[in-house]
């Protein structure tokens, strides 16, 4: 729908982006499931606060925190946290402990974010990517049908009309649509077709002297509009 406010180029290149970004949050998502899945010694997860601290090495620090058990408890315990940083008193840190004995807990930064929302992200990303893919092969591969199979013709008359289409329900985007008219007076009919939107912009680039319609005469309903501008304005 949207093909003739892009060049297909730039169509190739946003999906392209998209699948990439979409697979580089998959990996961070894959990255942060490891940091933050706890030792065999400590499997159970939480988080909680630091309640002192103590520099012990270059990048490394004693610390109690407290966090609290499925029961509503609260408990604290020490452990070695790695920053790079001195933590803060009252910082949110990832706990990781023994359910029976959870004063044994192992300590690391919490992580900027959340690995199952990185997952959503990356698939929405990448399922983007992957439908405009789609769209754009399946789109190539019939207007190439129908320009091989069908009949190429010129309208009888060609109007631009100017329309409002929505996105999303609740946004007004105005257009311009190509109005293609075929006379048919042997069988007294007229067929009519047209075109994806075009931007506003394009009104006066648009050469209607050029618009050819290729259509498959056993189903008119599929046709393909080929049509050039001022500067290229082949038949």
């Amino acid at each position: 729908m949207w093909y003739n406010f892009f060049r297909e180029n730039t169509i190739r290149i946003v999906y392209t982006l998209l699948f990439l970004i979409g697979g580089a949050l998959i990996t961070w998502s894959i990255l942060l499931m490891i940091y933050t899945r706890p030792d065999p010694s400590f499997y159970q997860t939480t988080s909680g606060y630091i309640r002192r601290s103590d520099q012990i090495a270059p990048d490394q620090y004693r610390v109690r925190v407290e966090h609290t058990l499925p029961n509503g408890n609260s408990v604290s315990g020490e452990a070695v946290l790695s920053a790079d940083s001195p933590p803060l008193m009252g910082e949110e840190v990832l706990i990781h402990y023994n359910p029976y004995t959870p004063t044994e807990l192992a300590v690391k930064e919490l992580p900027p974010i959340q690995y199952p929302v990185l997952i959503f992200f990356g698939i929405m990303a990448g399922g983007l990517g992957f439908r405009f893919f789609i769209k754009t092969i399946f789109r190539n591969a019939k207007i190439d049908f129908i320009c091989e199979n069908g009949k190429k013709i010129s309208p009888s008359k060609v109007l631009i009309e100017e329309r409002v289409i929505r996105l999303f329900r609740f946004v007004r985007i105005p257009v311009l649509i190509l109005h293609c008219t075929l006379v048919r007076p042997w069988n007294d009919d007229q067929l009519e077709f047209y075109s994806d939107p075009y931007p506003l912009n394009k009104r006066e680039k648009l050469d209607l002297q050029s618009v050819r319609v290729f259509f498959i005469p056993q189903d008119p309903r599929r046709y393909y509009i080929h049509v050039g501008t001022i500067f290229d304005s082949s038949a």
